[in-house]
């Protein structure tokens, strides 16, 4: 909870107050900050109130309407803002009805104060007004320019180190050290946000510093909410376990989140490297069979397969993989047609006309069950036909 004592930079401070933030108790410091705040007593009041209600509040109304909490020991602020079926409590309660009022107030008694800018900016950044036209309105330089200009008076809040770090990826060539600064600070000030951290691990795993990494993936991972989540994290920390060559971890990940997000392509994609530096082709081939099971009507799922192989190659593990994917049972006559499709395009790439040839005609030959054939099938079975007698006998 250090972090929200930080984020809270340059308050006129005092034992409770403190207290009040290193221990999670955001109700009862908003009420500490808002009559101050609400009186426009300083620029400064104004900043550490918005940064404290918009980045640390339990639930929100179009994002002028502020719910606060008192976080217990345990708790967490994301699952409480995620639960729907509270709003007021002992520990609840709604502490600022319109912000962006009180922000255009503070901006008329203080014009262009770089505090006020501050909130402002803070308070665009965060904010989500979906239904309701917003009054304060930056563009993404005014916006920017406020942190900056922040920054070097050592005023910053999770958001503003975020949103300048933002910034910097989206340059071509970032200066990579002062991203990881960026990045540093944006998570020591924001620890509960997933995509913080997910740029922090990964601008680690830019800096092939992977045992940095390896103390990281396990917290990035206890941090994930949705299944998702947990399937990205489980990405780099195989990519993680990669780079220290440690192929039995590898898979642990790999097939942990395959099991939350089965068509994660690159948790798949990483598998795949990884068994084939083992030569493990019982593994190879089950993984490329789960992958595909995913969705047996799917074309795009065996394309990330011949996308991969178009990077790094064939070899003979692919080649007894489509020997045991050739004597595969279908479900449904899609599936039939579906994997005899695939065939036909993995033919075609290593320039089996035989095969290739072959394959259409089994795939024609499934479509059949499928009456009336589709017509954009039937074209795309002709034009296949066509590329395989193309190749040279």
């Amino acid at each position: 909870m250090i972090a929200v004592f930080l984020a809270i930079a340059m308050l006129p401070q005092t034992n409770e107050l403190e207290s009040q933030l290193v221990n999670g108790r955001y109700l009862d410091a908003a009420k500490s900050l808002r009559e101050d705040a609400r009186n426009l007593v300083s620029p400064e009041a104004v900043r550490q109130y918005t940064v404290l209600l918009t980045e640390y509040y339990a639930r929100q109304l179009a994002f002028r309407g502020f719910f606060m909490k008192n976080i217990t020991p345990g708790e967490r602020l994301r699952l409480v803002r995620a639960d729907q079926t509270t709003i007021t409590g002992p520990n609840f309660d709604i502490v600022e009805d319109d912000l962006e009022g009180l922000l255009l107030l503070a901006e008329k008694k203080f014009p262009d104060d770089p505090d006020i800018q501050f909130a402002r900016a803070v308070y665009v950044f965060n904010g989500t007004c979906c239904f309701v036209k917003p009054r304060i309105r930056l563009t993404q330089a005014q916006l920017l320019n406020a942190f900056r200009e922040s920054d070097t008076r050592g005023i910053r809040s999770g958001s503003s180190m975020w949103a300048l770090a933002l910034d910097e990826m989206a340059r071509g060539k970032p200066d990579r050290k002062r991203l990881s600064e960026l990045l540093q600070k944006a998570r020591s000030l924001r620890p509960d946000d997933v995509a913080v951290y997910q740029a922090f691990v990964d601008d680690l795993l830019q800096k092939r510093d992977f045992e940095a990494a390896a103390a990281h993936v396990r917290p990035l991972y206890e941090l994930a909410v949705t299944p998702e989540e947990k399937a990205d994290a489980l990405a780099r920390s195989a990519r993680t376990f990669q780079g220290l060559g440690k192929h039995d971890l590898v898979m642990d990940a790999v097939n942990g989140g395959l099991k939350l997000d089965p068509q994660h392509s690159f948790l798949f994609l990483l598998g795949l490297d990884t068994l084939r530096q083992t030569r493990d082709q019982e593994a190879y081939t089950a993984l490329l069979t789960d992958w595909l099971n995913g969705d047996p009507e799917k074309p795009a799922l065996f394309r990330v397969y011949m996308d991969y192989m178009s990077q790094k190659g064939t070899y003979p593990i692919d080649e007894a993989f489509i020997n045991t994917y050739e004597k595969a049972k279908d479900k449904t006559p899609l599936a039939g047609v579906t994997r005899r499709i695939n065939l036909v395009q993995f033919a075609l790439w290593l320039g089996k006309r035989q095969d290739a040839v072959k394959w259409v005609r089994k795939a024609r030959k499934e479509a059949k069950k499928l009456e009336p054939v589709p017509k954009p099938l039937a074209d795309y079975l002709d034009d296949l036909e066509a590329r395989a007698k193309a190749l040279r006998r």
